[in-house]
């Protein structure tokens, strides 16, 4: 027994030493731990946010990701949701391809892909313009050589989002085997309408097979793949390899402020103005500080009109004498509102007051959910504001208006910073980081959630009116005293 003993522990240090054979150190000790990362990833218009958390792991972070790519007119936390082919017809993706068309017209490339792929299924999201800018340069730098459709351009770029975030794990885990399930937005509307939702789930499981097929870092051989996959991918939430997941975007948004102090029930509306759509959805919260808190979505319609109509508006009015504005004069003349003619803060403030108005139908399926107007004014209803349109001037000013002559105004607040989030001393501020953090969590424990098509109706019954019979509606002489009950 000794003996048996003496051998154990000398075994014990010797797997945790290294055997030098030939030129290569080989380990001959335990295999790595294996750790569990669920990965948001907002899979935005004109770029992509990523954010990350350690399941079962002690003090839990959210954090994003920031790139290394010094490109001015994208911030760190910004992967560009972009592709080009250079001069070679090689593909390019990602900061890559956004460095390459910096010096070319401002909506030069492949661009706002995504709203492409929708609105190719469903004529509400067509968007006239940014089809025809992504059709027209396939075919002018392509020739008909290839096929460059969007939606295996998308599946490929995902593909290739997902292998950044996977290495970028990994070289800050790099002494353990890690495990990435990834949840990628997709807007309520795209979930329950079966036509556009089919097409994303497809696209979905296409980038998760050739993720896991991709080694040679070719971008060509990716989009190859993509082509091939896509004939073949189905999609399956239930299966338990399935490691890439759709969850709806407007879920995703409200996950901080589900968990925050500032949290109540009543009705809120969240607007994430985005660079190709703006996305307004509207839900009652019930039971918020419980436990089995439950938010019912009374309407989400994801809008094909975001900021990239405003960069259309700079671009018109500030286009220099030669004709071409690049990328970069149309990002700095967006930040830079004190500089703006008050010609172009007028054309813009008229864009902001059109959407607002075009909201006006998301408000009215809300309201058929709950035809109560006390319910709807002022200090009941809570709007937050998020994404990159969020900074523009008059946003507060006019989304803080009911649909409602009287109605409000309402409160209007940016979603509250949760507690676990690493903002990096603010270089991923938390309202563009958002969706991304709540994709962090696994879906079951976002709270349960009620999605539009099936929210019922919460309008209280109308009070009883008690009918009075004719005999009742007949003069009574006085002196035979009030009728009996």
């Amino acid at each position: 027994m000794k003996l048996r003993q003496e051998f154990l522990k000398w075994f014990k240090r010797k797997t945790k030493q290294q055997i030098v054979t030939s030129d290569k150190p080989v380990s001959i000790g335990r295999r790595p731990q294996k750790i569990h990362f669920q990965v948001g990833l907002d899979f935005g218009t004109s770029s992509t946010k990523i954010a990350y958390s350690q399941l079962g792991g002690r003090g839990k972070r959210v954090r994003p990701i920031l790139f290394n790519h010094h490109l001015p007119h994208y911030p760190s936390y910004c992967l560009p949701s972009v592709g080009a082919f250079d001069d070679s017809g090689k593909l390019l993706l990602g900061a890559e391809a956004a460095r390459y068309l910096s010096d070319k017209r401002w909506d030069e490339g492949l661009r706002r892909f995504k709203v492409v792929v929708a609105g190719k299924y469903d004529e509400s999201f067509f968007d006239k313009v940014t089809a025809n800018l992504y059709e027209n340069y396939v075919k002018r730098v392509l020739r008909g050589h290839t096929e460059c459709e969007p939606e295996h351009l998308t599946s490929a770029y995902l593909a290739f989002v997902m292998r950044q975030a996977r290495l970028t794990i990994q070289e800050e885990f790099p002494e353990y085997e890690i495990d990435l399930a990834f949840n990628i937005c997709v807007p309520i509307d795209h979930i329950q309408n079966n036509n556009v939702r089919n097409i994303f789930e497809t696209i979905l499981s296409t980038a998760e097979a050739i993720e896991a097929e991709w080694h040679d870092w070719d971008l060509d051989n990716l989009l190859k793949l993509s082509k091939e996959r896509y004939r073949i991918s189905k999609y399956n939430p239930h299966d338990e390899n399935t490691r890439v997941f759709a969850v709806p975007e407007a879920v995703a948004e409200v996950a901080s402020y589900l968990v925050s102090l500032q949290v109540r029930d009543g009705l809120h509306a969240v607007i994430d103005f985005g660079a190709g759509t703006t996305d307004f959805s509207i839900f009652n919260l019930h039971n918020a500080r419980d436990t089995n808190s439950t938010t019912y979505w009374y309407s989400a319609r994801n809008i094909p009109r975001g900021t990239h109509r405003i960069e259309r508006i700079i671009a018109d009015l500030l286009r220099p004498p030669d004709g071409v504005l690049s990328e970069l004069q149309v990002s700095e003349a967006l930040e830079d509102i004190s500089q703006w003619p008050p010609t172009l803060q007028q054309e813009v403030r008229q864009e902001l007051y059109s959407l607002w108005e075009v909201s006006h139908r998301v408000w009215g399926e809300a309201y058929g959910h709950l035809k109560k107007q006390s319910e709807w004014e002022k200090d009941k209803v809570q709007v937050f504001i998020c994404g990159g349109g969020s900074k523009l001037p008059f946003v507060k000013e006019i989304f803080r208006k009911s649909w409602m002559e009287g109605w409000g105004p309402y409160q209007i607040s940016t979603l509250p910073i949760p507690d676990d989030y690493e903002s990096f001393s603010n270089k991923a501020p938390f309202e563009r980081l958002s969706v991304a953090y709540g994709l962090t969590q696994p879906l079951p424990t976002l709270g349960k959630f009620i999605l539009p098509a099936d929210s019922p109706d919460h309008t209280p019954p109308r009070l009883p009116v008690r009918e009075i019979d004719w005999w009742e509606r007949m003069p009574r002489p006085n002196w035979l005293g009030p009728r009996r009950r």
